[in-house]
């Protein structure tokens, strides 16, 4: 199986923490990163590759849905969980 990278981007570090520990570590998941915020996630999109990204809708600076139209705008190859 491939494994894929998520990315997650919420402004909580209890949510955070929470969805790594059930999903990350899995056989087939790996932890591409965490961001607060979407400008955050957008910043580290940069430089990692990411399969996808599981989003918080209200976050403060970029909410998810700014971020998903704007990766969406540039391409189709990340998922979103929201």
């Amino acid at each position: 199986k491939k494994l894929l990278h998520v990315l997650i981007v919420d402004d909580e570090a209890i949510v955070r923490d929470d969805i790594k520990k059930r999903f990350v570590g899995k056989a087939w998941i790996s932890a591409g990163g965490e961001a607060e915020n979407g400008q955050e996630a957008l910043n580290l999109l940069r430089t990692r590759h990411i399969d996808i990204i599981i989003a918080d809708i209200e976050m403060p600076v970029m909410n998810g849905l700014e971020l998903a139209s704007q990766i969406l705008s540039r391409t189709n190859d990340i998922k979103f969980i929201f």
